[in-house]
């Protein structure tokens, strides 16, 4: 072993050692508490006290059916002979004996 090597995976084992202990935080005193057991409208007057309610908005979720148009899309314009069999056999596999 070379005489610098060893110094060096000392201070990786110490960086990644220290990035590890780093993500570690207490829990804020405003995070409501899930406790099992609990009802949601328990949890929900929890966070109504704490103040928590106007500040966890809800995510709108997008259109699957606009995701599936949007990756056929994608499809056409980057293999469109792909595309073309993927059409060619949901066709098929939907009418077999036509």
């Amino acid at each position: 072993m070379r005489p610098g090597r060893g110094a060096g995976l000392l201070l990786l084992l110490l960086v990644v050692v220290g990035l590890l202990l780093g993500r570690r935080r207490a829990p804020a005193a405003q995070d409501p508490a899930l406790v099992p057991g609990s009802r949601i409208g328990d949890l929900e007057a929890g966070m109504l006290q704490a103040g928590l309610q106007g500040r966890l908005p809800m995510p709108a979720l997008a259109d699957p059916n606009q995701l599936m148009r949007e990756r056929a899309r994608a499809l056409v314009q980057q293999d469109p002979g792909k595309a073309a069999q993927i059409l060619k056999a949901w066709m098929t596999e939907d009418a077999p004996h036509a």
